[in-house]
């Protein structure tokens, strides 16, 4: 039973300048990926140049398409996430 509420506030447009230079960006419910995603697209954020960490897959679908790359935990929990995230900043391939 998903016990929470999410209530999407509106990225301010610092945080969506920051990201036209690449990030990776940690999701961790569907809300928040689908509400991240919306905004990226509101603020002409270049989806290709956002790379998506994810709790699970469930998550990483609810994003949508066109990122740089999306890639879920090993195992729905925090250590996996970061260990994840981690992973993903020292991949040379994506700079």
């Amino acid at each position: 039973v998903i016990a929470y509420e999410s209530i999407g506030l509106p990225m301010p447009v610092l945080v969506a300048e920051r990201l036209k230079s690449g990030a990776v960006v940690l999701l961790h419910s569907a809300a928040a990926a689908r509400h991240f995603a919306a905004e990226c697209d509101r603020l002409a954020v270049h989806r290709g140049d956002i790379r998506l960490a994810a709790l699970g897959p469930r998550i990483a679908h609810a994003a949508g398409t066109g990122w740089a790359e999306v890639r879920s935990a090993a195992e729905p929990n925090e250590a996996a996430l970061l260990a994840l995230v981690r992973e993903m900043c020292h991949d040379p391939s994506q700079g």
